[in-house]
This record gives structure tokens, sequence and C-alpha cells, in this order.
């Protein structure tokens, strides 16, 4: 008897040829696709997480102390050796140098204590250590040596670090007034700023680094158009107070000189709150590290964005809580002269002011509300509204006459939370103020400075008097100017 093969055996019609043809449907088109889309999807993921962290992150600074008693020492030491530190105190020196060196001969020592024992993992912390503090570092005549020695290392880098690569490529914008040309660059290329940290092997998360000051300030003053999201993600990324307040303060400059362009007044306004603060909190806008150019633009923002802010205040005062039409014109036609506004109300006016949909805008305003001690529901708000010093007093009951006080003695008496009501903002005792029709022989002298007066017909044109006799505004003439 024959032998049988084990295919017959087992009753198995199996054929080499066939196997290797069929194999090649094993995965179908609709597989392969899916796992190319997951591949794609999962290096975007990458990338994101990767963009999350910075390129180079510095070690931490707990032994730094040591490591500058230790330096200190070493100065003062004769025929000291360079064995004495580490090499993972070097390292910390390459990250901190700035904080370890206080002369020339500082930075003299650091260089040669650093050369001894060169590694070219060393190019990470130099790098760090420049570019974080590149504002500081930049034109320093005491570090000048340093700033050379980092640059002729890292021309001179054989390594293959991809960010470290990208830089010696791109080493223009790393010598001295580098940081000004990225941004000539980004901007001459018409790149997005975003693009700047990728063109030196950076991130967009590197923008915390100080280098990028000048590149993101070129940027912005030149361009004619602001993207605003663009505008918010890089300051908010580059996070540097001095560097914002410049950036803002051009664009609240240059919004201000558009005619009727109410969007991107709106724009600004929302970025400067969000980014810079209240224009009413003057912390917020303080010029302490910048030039004197900067200081004076800055401070002619602020007075902008104040003018600003004060019309909304006038707008949402005589809409939301005070509803007459009349007054808000009367007002609004006085707001380059108001220096301050202040809501006193209940939580009743409280909780209408949070329905304005913009939040940065209702943070602003909140800071301007002072709630009523008692009668904490009560119906009644008043709006004060300074202007040289004066004190103009709005109830929103229809027929209430305004207030007008000529000290601070009624503000500081709101900004001190002491009204329990509204109605303790009237002093009722005061006079009716009469204001002549004819007043071309009236002196300022000869019109009382305090009074009540009452909206009765004709009353804007009473008032607009009142303030071209008293305080010398005419707002005719200024609106012409």
């Amino acid at each position: 008897m024959a032998e049988k093969s084990i295919n017959e055996l087992f009753g198995i019609d199996f054929r080499t040829d066939g196997f290797i043809a069929s194999a090649k449907s094993v995965v179908t088109e609709q597989i392969a696709r899916n796992i190319k889309q997951r591949e794609v999807y999962i290096a975007k993921c990458s990338k994101e997480i990767s963009e999350r962290f910075p390129t180079v992150s510095p070690p931490s600074t707990s032994d730094l102390s040591q490591i500058k008693k230790k330096f200190a020492l070493y100065k003062t030491t004769n025929s000291p050796s360079h064995e004495c530190f580490s090499d993972k105190e070097i390292r910390s020196m390459c990250y901190f140098a700035n904080q370890i060196a206080n002369s020339k001969e500082d930075y003299h020592i650091l260089i040669y204590l650093i050369q001894k024992r060169w590694r070219q993992s060393y190019l990470n912390g130099l790098m760090f250590c420049l570019l974080y503090n590149w504002k500081s570092l930049e034109y320093d005549i005491v570090s000048s040596e340093f700033r050379s020695f980092i640059v002729n290392q890292l021309e001179n880098y054989q390594g293959q670090r991809n960010h470290l690569c990208k830089m010696k490529q791109n080493i223009r914008f790393i010598k001295d007034g580098g940081s000004l040309a990225l941004g000539q660059f980004v901007f001459s290329n018409q790149h997005s700023i975003l693009d700047a940290p990728s063109v030196v092997g950076l991130k967009k998360r590197d923008f915390g680094y100080s280098y990028f000051s000048k590149a993101i300030q070129y940027y912005f003053k030149n361009k004619s158009r602001t993207n605003i999201a663009e505008l918010e993600e890089v300051l908010t990324l580059h996070n540097n107070t001095s560097t914002t307040k410049i950036v803002v303060s051009d664009k609240i400059i240059k919004a201000n000189e558009l005619p009727n362009d109410s969007f991107s007044v709106n724009s600004i306004k929302r970025i400067a709150l969000k980014l810079v603060g209240d224009p009413f909190v003057q912390a917020n806008w303080n010029t302490i590290g910048v030039t004197q150019d900067y200081a004076s633009q800055i401070d002619k923002a602020h007075r902008i964005l104040k003018k600003w802010m004060i019309k909304t205040y006038v707008n949402v005062a005589f809409e939301k809580l005070i509803v007459d039409e009349d007054r808000k014109q009367f007002w609004l036609r006085y707001v380059n002269f108001i220096d301050d506004i202040k809501f006193v109300g209940s939580m009743i006016h409280k909780q209408i002011i949070h329905t304005i949909p913009e939040p940065e805008l209702e943070n602003s305003i909140q800071n301007c509300f002072y709630n009523t001690i008692v009668c904490r529901n009560s119906l009644k708000c008043a709006v004060a509204i300074v202007i040289k010093n004066f004190v103009f007093v709005e109830f929103s009951e229809k027929g209430n006459a305004l207030y007008i006080y000529d000290n601070d003695k009624m503000l500081q008496r709101i900004e001190s939370h002491s009204i329990f009501r509204v109605d303790d903002l009237k002093e009722t005792s005061m006079n009716w103020l009469t204001i002549p029709n004819y007043y071309y022989y009236y002196r300022s002298q000869d019109l009382p400075s305090t009074g009540r007066f009452a909206h009765i017909t004709g009353w804007q044109k009473k008032l607009d008097t009142w303030f071209d006799i008293k305080l010398g505004i005419n707002v005719t003439i200024s609106n012409n100017q």
C-alpha cells in the first residue's frame, strides 16, 4: 500500500501557491486605510504633547546656593583646581551662569571651568541661559565675553541634537540683535509669529524665553491688521508683563486713530483688560522695566483705554441701571473729560451687571460697583461721575435731581463702602443750582460750585453753560477740534 500524504490522511486540500496568493488580501484596503489614519492621528498627538514641554528644561536650583558658595571660595583660593567641581555642578553653572557671575572676572572664570570639563551636552544649558536671560544679557558689557563663548561653542557644535543643529544653521538669530532680526525675518517672509520658535529649532512652548521679546514687538508693531487670536496666544505664551504692555499699548493707540472702527476698539479693549488688567487699577499699568519712550507710549494707551472704559460705563449706567436716553447722550458728550465713574446700588443691580456678555468687561465694572450696606434688594441705584474733582451723582428714579459736589468727600464715602442706602448720596440741604440762559457777562465766581440741578426742559443747555463757565469745558469746541 502506497504511503499517503498528510493532506490525504487528514482530508486537507492545501496548495502552497494558493496560500501565497490569498495572503495578499489578508489585510484589506479598509484596514490599511484605518491603520494609516491611526498613524497620522498618533503623529499629531505626539506633536501636540511635545509642544507642551519646553525644548530644554533646566535642572533644579536646590543646589545653586551651595555652588555659589563653592565658586566664591574657588576665586579666593591660590592655585585652585577645576577638579573640585563635579560634572553635575559644571552643568548647573551653564544653566545659571548669570546668577553665579557678578563681574567680567566671574564670567572669565566660568568660561575656564566649563572649557576644562567641556562636553557637548553643556551647550543645552548655555543656550537656555542665553535665551532665557536674553533681555539682560544681550548688550551687557559685563557678560559680552560669555555671550561670545556660547556663540563660538554653537558654531563648533558637531552633535546630532535637532534643536542645536537648527540654531547653528540660523546662528545669525542667536548673535547680538538676533531677536529683532528674527522678528524682521518672520514679518518680511509673511510667516506667523507663532512660527518664530521653529525657525531657531525651538517650540511654541519656548516663547517664555525673554529672547522672543523684540521679535514679538517688531512683528506686531509692523502688522497693519491684527489677528487677535494670534496676538492673545503669543502674549500668553510669552508671559512677559513689559512686552505685553508695549505690544498692547501700541495696538490701543493705533485702534484709537481708526475712524469708527468699533470692532478693533472692542477687540483690543478685551485683550488689554484680560492680559494687562483694569486701567482704573494703577498698578496694572505701571511702566517699571521699560525705556522712557515705551513708558510714554504705555501712559498714552492707558489714558485712551480709560476713556474707552468710561464710555462703556456711561452706556451701561444709563442703559442697564438708570434707563434714560437723554442723560446717556448728555454724559457721552463729556466722556473725554470724565476721570472716574462709581456705581452704587443693591444686589439686584450687581446681578444686572453680571448679564454683560464680555467677562473681562464685567470684572472691570465690578471693581467700580459698591453695594449699599442696607436695602440690599432696593430698586434704587446711583452713578457718581468724577470730573476735575467735582462729583456728579445721578439717581435712577425719574424726577430726581442731579447732585453736584465740589470735593472728594462724597467719593471717599463711596470708596470706603460706608453708604447705607442710595439716598445717603443726597444732601437735601443743598440749594437748587440756578444757571442763567445767557452767560456772556458771568464769571466763574458768580456761579455756585455745588447744588441740586433739576432735569427740566432744556436742562442740557443750562448744564453745558455751567461746565463752560465753571470748569472751562466746552464740548462743542472740543468735539470740533
